[in-house]
């Protein structure tokens, strides 16, 4: 294990200290977002979603689970990455390697048409005003993958999306 590694740990273990998020807390936040990103407003559903498109198939999600320290944000990439088993092993991989993915995991979410790049905004971090530094560096690197994964050719990258800052498995 590496000093990143041990960060990351770390890092979690403080967003878990906090306790779960409240839901004021996360309409707060979403609102905060919807005032500084200058665009539409949104608000999560009664099941705690909001789908946020942004253009050219690339959206962002937010997901509230109650029980959870944070909010959960999410990048969906392209539905055809599901149906590459390389791409595949490679997200995999780069989920036991956390500076390749900030922090965030790769995920198919039950009824998802494509992997997501996930990561949860700690509720400290909500409550700063965070959201939409956090959610535009997780669209930033979730397009770096995009841009990897389909520039890697025969051979697959040994280092990673520019955006990450560590090297591919």
């Amino acid at each position: 294990m590496n000093t990143t590694d041990t960060e990351y740990m770390r890092m979690d273990q403080r967003a878990a200290a906090a306790g779960p998020v409240d839901r004021e807390t996360v309409d707060a936040a979403v609102a905060a977002f919807c005032e500084e990103a200058g665009g539409p407003e949104f608000a999560l559903d009664d099941d705690g979603v909001a789908w946020i498109p942004l253009g050219d198939d690339r959206a962002l999600v937010l997901v509230h689970y109650p029980s959870q320290p944070g909010l959960a944000i999410a990048a969906p990439l392209p539905a055809e990455v599901a149906q590459d088993d390389e791409a595949l092993r490679l997200m995999l991989d780069a989920n036991l390697t956390p500076e390749l993915t900030d922090g965030g995991v790769f995920a198919m979410p039950p009824g998802a048409q494509a992997p997501m790049l996930m990561r949860l905004v700690a509720t400290a971090d909500l409550k700063a005003g965070a959201l939409a530094d956090e959610a535009e560096a997780l669209i930033e690197l979730a397009e770096d993958w995009i841009d990897a994964l389909a520039d890697r050719g025969e051979d697959a990258p040994d280092e990673a999306p520019p955006g990450a800052t560590g090297a591919m498995v």
